[in-house]
């Protein structure tokens, strides 16, 4: 009943495909479509949120290899998962397994799971980013620890959460605010995630402020790895990049 959605990130400068998000989705046939706030919370409680980021990792490594594609996977983790000690071992085994670069993943993590056993989730991260895998901040801004976040761990990205990036364009306070976190993102050597971008307004603001990645359903939904592939191709043909190869055959991730 679980299956693999794919949102694209664009980057601002060019248009270009910068990363492709691995999503989880739950339909159980009795109940329909349960929203992901709604299940991962109560996963993430358990020792069910282990199995289904593993599934996750290794559904959407795979599904990239098949199909040829080479851009950057992004896939969420949560604070259970990095707190074992032996999950950055479980990792390099699934990309083993699936013949994916290291340095063609980005891992991305809320404030909430750095902070919450920062000693544990710091081991974890550095072996991870000394194999090439990158990490990202999720939803940065709202939690209560965000400078703090960026003292005490190395990470290469921050996405500055969609409630900050939706208000730009109506508050000066909201505008002030997000063109202060990619200013300091920028001075520490990150780069920045606009979530929420919705309209193209929006993403011209963004242009002005100077951010480097966007997503939002402005850009593209959610979408199985069959739509994922041909909105690929269409894009890079509205675009003039490469086309990725033609092969949509990939089972697991098409139910």
């Amino acid at each position: 009943q679980l299956h693999i959605n794919f949102r694209p990130q664009l980057r601002i400068a060019d248009g270009s495909v910068d990363t492709l998000e691995a999503l989880v989705r739950w339909n159980p046939p009795t109940y329909g479509m349960i929203p992901p706030p709604e299940f991962i919370g109560l996963a993430e409680q358990t020792d069910l949120i282990e199995p289904i980021t593993e599934l996750v990792l290794r559904a959407a490594t795979q599904g990239l290899m098949v199909g040829g594609l080479t851009e950057r996977l992004a896939v969420n983790v949560s604070a259970r998962s990095l707190e074992r000690s032996d999950f950055a071992k479980r990792v390099f085994a699934i990309l083993a397994e699936s013949g994916f670069p290291p340095d063609q993943l980005e891992l991305e993590v809320t404030e909430r799971a750095l902070v919450r056993n920062a000693e544990r989730t710091s081991y974890s991260l550095g072996q991870l980013r000394e194999a090439g895998v990158r990490v990202s901040i999720d939803d940065f801004g709202v939690g209560y620890s965000s400078y703090q976040t960026l003292r005490i761990l190395d990470v290469d990205r921050v996405k500055i959460d969609r409630d900050f990036v939706t208000g730009i364009l109506v508050s000066e306070r909201d505008r002030i605010i997000v063109a202060s976190l990619i200013q300091l993102a920028h001075d520490l050597g990150l780069d920045v995630v606009a979530e929420g971008v919705e309209s193209t307004h929006i993403w011209d603001a963004l242009v002005e402020l100077n951010c480097d990645v966007a997503q939002g359903y402005g850009i593209a939904t959610p979408m199985v790895y069959p739509e994922m592939r041909r909105w690929l191709k269409g894009w890079a043909q509205a675009t003039d990049e490469p086309t990725p190869p033609d092969t949509d055959d990939f089972a697991t991730l098409s139910r």
